[in-house]
Order: structure tokens, then C-alpha cells, then sequence
């Protein structure tokens, strides 16, 4: 139950995330400023509300607590009898590894490299192991290298995990009549052609 609660805050902060985006949207729209050439700069100098940061943060925890409580209940369950470390339960975590353990260390990576999950059952490792972003590839490999990366921001940069950006359209007309269109993400000071279409 634990557990289910702690996710279950996390779409409920994304709800909340997304009405501190648009109020900040609506509040502090994206200006140009011209200049001589035909050129603008893009003026974004107010920064998002720091409340969408310790929301992201918050759901951040909560999805690594959610994997911790798995990793503790996968050693508790003991399938093997085998003898547990006296401090199994302090060290006890999900592990999210980017690289192998050593270094010329090739996956899969063998039962009990993750020394963190004694006792742990064989169809327990090969699924833990298979999942881990040093794999590179994967959708799931990728969503847990980006969770351990923002777990990472959120513990050693206060909560710095936003920034104000805004999206700019261009339209391009080609000599043949044919027309492209991009878009790109700028920050605040960005050099533009006021042509461009903004879009927060």
C-alpha cells in the first residue's frame, strides 16, 4: 500500500506541474527585441516558479523509493534461505547502473554482482539485470538512466531541475515554391530573425 501510494502522487504532481507551467506561460510570455538588422533577441529573464522544480523533484523520489521498496521486499522474500548480511536492510537499494561494475566488465552481468540485493532469486537478477542502462538500448533502460540522472540534479543542485524555454517556429520558402517548417527550443537571449513564430 505504501508504495502504490507513493506513485500514485506522482500523476497527480504531473497535473500540478503542468498548471505552474501554464500560468507561468500565460504570466511571462516570451518577448522579442528588435533590432537594426533584423534580428531579435529573445527575452525570457523570468524564471519558472520554483514550485515546479520541488514537485519534479518530489515525483523523482518517489518513483526511486517505489524501486528501493521492490529491491527490500525481493531480498526479504529470501527464496534460497541463504544467510543475509547483518546490514542488508541499511544498504538494501534498487541498483541503476549506467557502466558495469569493473572496468572490462561485459553484460550480463553475472548472479550477486549487485551486492546490494543478497539472497535475491535468479529470475530476480536476470530481470533487474536485463533492464540496467548500461544495456544502452531499451525503453525502460533509457526511463531508469534518466531517473537516476535527475535523482542525481535533484540530491547535488537544489532542486535546479527547470529552466524557461521557449519553442520558435520557422518557415522556410524555397526557390521551387516548396515551403519547410522547424521548430526549435531556445533559452533566454537567443538571437533570432523576427520572422520566426513564437510558441511557449
Amino acid at each position: 500500500m505504501t508504495v502504490a501510494a507513493k506513485l500514485d502522487r506522482v500523476p497527480k504532481n504531473i497535473e500540478a506541474i503542468q498548471s505552474c507551467v501554464n500560468t507561468y506561460s500565460a504570466c511571462c510570455p516570451a518577448r522579442l527585441i528588435p533590432d537594426a538588422h533584423g534580428k531579435a533577441t529573445l527575452d525570457r529573464s523570468i524564471p519558472p516558479p520554483v514550485d515546479i522544480a520541488v514537485l519534479i523533484g518530489e515525483s523523482v523520489y518517489q518513483m526511486r523509493s517505489a524501486l528501493d521498496h521492490l529491491a527490500f521486499d525481493l531480498v526479504k522474500l529470501n527464496p534460497s534461505s541463504v544467510p543475509l548480511p547483518a546490514d542488508w536492510e541499511e544498504k538494501c537499494q534498487f541498483p541503476i547502473l549506467t557502466k558495469p561494475l569493473k572496468p572490462g566488465q561485459v553484460a550480463p552481468l553475472p548472479y550477486g554482482c549487485f551486492k546490494n540485493l543478497p539472497g535475491i532469486s535468479t529470475q530476480a537478477h536476470t530481470f533487474i539485470e536485463r533492464i540496467q542502462p548500461y544495456y544502452g538500448i531499451g525503453q525502460v533502460n533509457n526511463c531508469l538512466r534518466l531517473l537516476s540522472h535527475l535523482c542525481n540534479i535533484d540530491k547535488h543542485r537544489h532542486l535546479a531541475l527547470t529552466r524557461g524555454r521557449t519553442q520558435v517556429s520557422e518557415v522556410r520558402t524555397w526557390a521551387s515554391g516548396n515551403q519547410s517548417r522547424s521548430w526549435m527550443p531556445l533559452d533566454h537571449g537567443a538571437e533570432i530573425d523576427k520572422g520566426c513564430i513564437i510558441r511557449v
